[in-house]
């Protein structure tokens, strides 16, 4: 029923005279404390925006923390802001919607960044600006969570959201911005095709406000693996912390995302660091005597593997004791240390 956008006055203001009805009959004294019954005060009457603002502040109703109720709340919530009217109204609801991403409730944490985006798109650049880099901050750990759902309306969010930065809110977009680069880079390698596309989308929005012409270039004509290499050399300052953050992507459940990570590290080292240099793949050099990498070497690390993939040195400085040879092992696409 919440669902409706014609019906869901009319139901939350029925819902509001049954509820006054039983309070008036078995004295139920803290009635207007449950989240329901005041999201049902605030949108059952024609409110305007200083009174609306003033009435939720009171209410605050969003601090609900029991899943179901906030999932309902939030599904009100998100068919009352269809309306252009109610949406640009809600703007007083965004920072207790940004607390919702942190109760970890997937459910309601889709619904709120349903909600965020229609009331983010109704408000002028100079309203959003502020708040929008506040949210894409709140966002990054969004890009890699586990449901598919969440991690394509996380990337797109933040996508919008680069574009509604205005004045000194722009720099510290941008500084947001540097450290969602690698996850989206990663994320064009996702096997979920439609997360994989709204990665790419948001890593071009990036490097057009970063003003990084080679990566807008790499990005557009979809050059996926020489966009790490871009990435180190755009931003050499942050090399240590990109090879750092990296290594969670060595035991991402994707397989082709493990791939990426492998790859886009081993690219990260320094010239002659590896201990091998890549060779024919074993694919192509059937009945050879050699190590299908063509290293010649008996700890050679891409047995059966279909393409040729650096060694990683565990004795980089770069990450002193974050991990162990055997730590590393069951990550590897191959299985091996």
């Amino acid at each position: 029923m919440f669902s409706v956008p014609q019906t869901v006055r009319s139901i939350l203001r029925e819902l509001l005279s049954q509820l006054w009805d039983l309070k008036s009959r078995l004295f139920c004294t803290h009635l207007e404390d449950y989240c329901l019954v005041r999201l049902a005060m605030l949108a059952s009457r024609d409110l305007g925006d200083r009174t609306f603002a003033a009435t939720y502040l009171d209410f605050r109703f969003l601090k609900e923390e029991r899943p179901a109720m906030l999932s309902l709340v939030l599904r009100g919530i998100m068919t009352l802001s269809e309306t252009v009217e109610m949406a640009r109204k809600m703007k007083i609801i965004l920072p207790d919607l940004m607390r919702v991403l942190l109760f970890g409730y997937k459910a309601a944490t889709t619904k709120a960044l349903l909600v965020f985006r229609t009331v983010m798109a109704q408000l002028e650049r100079k309203e959003a600006s502020h708040v929008a880099v506040q949210m894409a901050e709140f966002l990054l750990p969004l890009l890699d969570d586990e449901l598919s759902q969440l991690r394509e309306s996380s990337i797109s969010l933040f996508r919008d959201l680069m574009k509604m930065a205005v004045g000194n809110d722009k720099r510290e977009m941008k500084n947001v911005v540097r450290l969602g680069l690698l996850p989206l880079f990663f994320r064009m390698s996702d096997q979920t095709q439609s997360v994989a596309k709204a990665a790419g989308e948001a890593l071009l929005a990036a490097a057009e406000l970063l003003k990084w012409k080679p990566l807008k270039h790499l990005v557009r004509t979809q050059q996926t693996w020489q966009i790490g290499e871009s990435l180190l050399k755009q931003d050499s300052s942050r090399a240590q912390e990109f090879l750092i953050q990296s290594l969670s992507y060595l035991k991402d459940a994707q397989a082709s995302l493990r791939e990426a990570a492998v790859r886009f590290i081993g690219g990260s080292q320094p010239h002659g660091s590896l201990s091998w240099q890549p060779g024919p793949s074993p694919r192509r050099c059937p009945g050879s005597k050699e190590q299908p990498c063509g290293c010649q070497s008996p700890s050679c690390p891409v047995q059966g593997v279909g393409f040729p993939l650096p060694v990683l040195p565990m004795q980089v400085a770069m990450v002193p004791a974050l991990l162990s040879p055997t730590s590393l092992a069951p990550a590897l696409p191959w299985g091996q240390p």
